[in-house]
């Protein structure tokens, strides 16, 4: 995690397309004589050079007696993923300029050495905008079902079920587990509950799917221009964006152009949007896919789009990793408004796809930085949270990056403090690090046992007393990474109140209004104040830089900021890092800071001099 003294490559890893970007090579002179320096780019897969090589010439004004300087530049005419390495000539023998696994420092290799890793750079298009509406901001989603239920119409009281009863996790008689239970969550009640929303000082809301559907999740879409008639009327909704611009929110709605459910009328009457072999997402035979290849698809789509651009201000793409490039690019001709899409490895090395190339979203719900955050916060894991970090930071266009959300919890993945104290959560070996469900005691394959893992998620849905305390202390370190690096935080809706639970659906759990967690609550509200308050420190990623990272602390600066966090249930002296800083904000605990010592999961911010003094939060 440490820079090599003797041995550095400075480059742009994430750059415009058709734009000159310099690459900069420091090496010490006690390796002897270099000469014939080069970059040499490849695509995936192919050789080093294979796609361009590039001279570095000596750089007589930078270069001393100890250091030779090298210098060059680069630029690309098509998109997309590159690696590189750099190949030189010392005392007349051909060596290799790479990355030291682990370390990620720049090492000298043998042309014949496995043991290195390429630099990598991503190339994107001149016209990706940070949305200026969205980065620096607070995202709060919204599960409508179960948020809130307010003047539910006389034809739909007899379908729902009280708001006190427990979800439904069984499986039908015909051994079918279906998603039919309602508790009427609608438009009215979110309209009803916006001043508590603003008050957690929310700019971007995000509803999950609110069109006409067979089920309570709806994402399995009968309709897709008609509002589901117990969740409202476009009426509804377009008083609910008025309401939430009052307030300056954004409404951003989940949409499903993947699939729709299985009674859509499109089904019967435009079969030819289907293909002709009907297939299924994931096997759920309620769930249909459309033939991406189907022009009357697109035909359909467009009027759809059309519809929603009328009425929101953004859009979340459901399972848009699952779509083709092709598809996302259709959208985001017919979508001018803000585009998420629902992206669950890294955006650009997961499946090495076009998602950030700048033709196709925004941002993705960057659930890399929530795995990185929980292998720091419940693991110590120290190395696993700055690889992720530093490949993010390093890949994403930072406009990408300022738009992208990261979920720590959302309507997929476990409650808080369920990840951050349940037994069972995976350290290592699965793709996320909540990926509870692939533990080998519910089978694999078809021999996976959905019912014992349902029946052990209800029976431990809840955090052990014993483990309350040290769950809202760990809660508070997730809190203050999800909203202080760089991307925005999104707070899914009731974890500011204390809502618990683990996989589908006991993290969709209705909200407990009549039982709000006051000190999470708070912790939420005056954690986005700070963040509201300095909104310029946080619209821009590339101020982002990590200090120090250890099982112990987490230390980065941004802008005037520099952010400390103790990992541990010990006082630590953190004096080292707060010098030169004069203001100190407190972001979890409000204790006082005692010449640079910081109490048990704590963290806090200092700013360097200013001539007022801020609220200290």
């Amino acid at each position: 995690m440490h820079k090599n003294e003797l041995l550095s490559v400075d480059y742009v890893s994430s750059f415009n397309i058709h734009r000159k970007y310099p690459i900069r090579m420091k090496i010490s002179n006690t390796f002897g004589y270099v000469k014939d320096v080069r970059a040499k780019f490849n695509r995936r897969g192919e050789k080093p050079g294979s796609e361009k090589t590039v001279s570095l010439h000596y750089n007589h004004e930078e270069s001393t007696n100890n250091y030779s300087v090298f210098v060059g530049s680069v630029s690309f005419d098509t998109l997309g993923y590159r690696t590189f390495i750099i190949e030189c000539t010392i005392n007349d023998v051909k060596k290799i300029v790479a990355i030291k696994p682990k370390s990620y420092e720049e090492q000298l290799v043998d042309s014949d050495d496995v043991e290195f890793s390429f630099f990598e750079c991503f190339v994107y298009m001149p016209t990706f905008r940070r949305n200026e509406r969205v980065v620096g901001g607070i995202m709060y989603q919204i599960y409508v079902d179960t948020f809130c239920a307010k003047e539910i119409p006389e034809k739909f009281k007899g379908k729902v079920v009280e708001w006190i009863a427990p979800p439904k996790w069984k499986p039908d008689p015909d051994g079918e587990y279906r998603n039919d239970q309602f508790y009427g969550g609608n438009i009215r009640g979110i309209i009803d509950k916006l001043d508590y929303i603003k008050e957690l000082n929310v700019t971007v809301l995000y509803l999950t799917p609110i069109f006409s559907s067979p089920s309570s999740n709806r994402y399995d879409i009968s309709d897709y221009k008609t509002i589901d008639e117990m969740v409202g009327t476009w009426d509804d909704v377009d008083e609910l964006r008025e309401e939430c611009h009052k307030r300056g929110i954004d409404l951003v709605q989940d949409i499903v152009p993947n699939h729709s459910s299985s009674e859509n009328p499109w089904v019967e009457t435009a079969p030819e949007m289907y293909g002709d072999v009907k297939t299924y997402w994931w096997g759920f035979k309620g769930l249909i896919e459309f033939d991406k290849y189907s022009s009357l698809y697109y035909e359909k789509m467009k009027e759809v789009l059309a519809l929603y651009e009328q009425h929101f201000d953004g859009v979340r793409i459901d399972v848009a990793d699952n779509m083709p490039d092709f598809t996302l690019q259709f959208i985001r001709r017919h979508f001018s408004k803000y585009i998420l899409a629902e992206i669950w490895k890294d955006a650009v090395t997961g499946e090495f796809r076009g998602f950030l190339c700048g033709d196709e979203v925004d941002g993705v719900m960057n659930y890399r930085f929530s795995n990185a955050i929980f292998k720091l916060v419940r693991w110590k894991d120290a190395e696993g949270f700055y690889e992720i970090v530093r490949r993010i930071c390093r890949l994403y266009p930072p406009e990408a990056l300022d738009n992208s959300p990261i979920f720590v919890s959302s309507h997929d993945i476990p409650r808080i403090p369920n990840i951050v104290t349940n037994e069972k959560m995976p350290k290592s070996g699965t793709e996320n690090v909540w990926d509870i469900d692939k533990d080998p005691e519910w089978g694999t394959g078809d021999d996976y046992d959905t019912l014992a893992f349902r029946k052990w998620s209800w029976d431990h849905r809840n955090v052990p007393e014993k483990n309350r305390e040290l769950a809202f202390n760990l809660h508070g370190l997730v809190v203050f990474l999800e909203y202080t690096m760089p991307g925005l935080p999104s707070i899914f809706a009731g974890d500011e109140a204390g809502t618990e639970g683990l996989k589908d659906p006991f993290n969709r759990r209705t909200f407990p209004w009549d039982n709000i967690d006051r000190r999470r609550f708070e912790l939420y509200r005056d954690i986005g104040e700070f963040r509201i308050s300095n909104k310029s420190t946080f619209e821009d990623s590339t101020n982002f830089s990590i200090v120090e990272v250890s099982s112990d602390i987490v230390v980065f600066t941004r802008g005037d900021f520099v952010f400390v966090a103790n990992l541990t249930d010990k006082p630590v002296d953190v004096s080292e890092y707060l010098d030169g800083y004069e203001e100190e904000y407190k972001l979890i605990k409000n204790e006082p800071i005692k010449k640079g010592i910081i109490t048990g999961y704590q963290a806090v911010a200092a700013k360097k001099k200013t001539s007022d003094r801020s609220k200290v939060f």
